[in-house]
């Protein structure tokens, strides 16, 4: 019953978490899931003690104490490029991941494989657009055609939707 209000980069019943910029540019996600993942956070970061600190050593302390991590979090991620960042993290069991652009998108094997579909289509030549995320045996997959072209459907549409005679299509030049 209760609804949430937005608190920026962060959570109100998690610390720490939050999105942050490594020094190439690239965006990367971290979130401190659980106690376990917390600890070998602040030891991949340089505050292996900080577990054991009052401030740190509980999430609901940590949530108190949130604007610390906000701090030491961003500077350890701005220090280095996102891949590098996101192996140590990763290789270290900590929950992180990037946050994509549309060109790191079309570049990801996992992407080009589960979720984009290539299409030919007369307005923009060999295209990828979003497929189904889903796979499923009873769906054969995407199916793209063109938009129609400008005016393709007025004809149909002035008879059959709004019931102009033939005369009267005529009249306005069209047919």
């Amino acid at each position: 019953g209760v609804i949430r209000k937005r608190s920026g980069n962060t959570q109100r019943t998690s610390s720490p978490v939050g999105v942050y910029q490594a020094s190439d540019g690239g965006w990367l996600t971290v979130s401190g899931s659980g106690q376990g993942v917390v600890a070998r956070l602040f030891q991949v970061i340089g505050h292996q003690n900080a577990i054991q600190d009052s401030r740190y050593s509980t999430n609901e302390a940590r949530v108190a104490h949130d604007a610390d991590l906000q701090k030491w979090i961003p500077d350890w991620v701005s220090s280095r490029p996102r891949t590098d960042a996101l192996a140590i993290l990763t290789d270290n069991g900590i929950v992180a991941g990037p946050v994509n652009t549309a060109a790191d998108i079309v570049m990801d094997p996992h992407f080009l494989e589960r979720t984009l579909v290539k299409v030919r289509s007369t307005f923009l030549g060999d295209a990828l657009v979003p497929g189904a995320v889903a796979h499923l045996r009873s769906y054969a997959g995407l199916s793209y055609t063109d938009p129609p072209a400008l005016g393709e459907h007025t004809d149909s549409v002035l008879r059959e939707w709004l019931d102009v005679s033939e005369e009267e299509i005529g009249v306005l030049g069209r047919g």
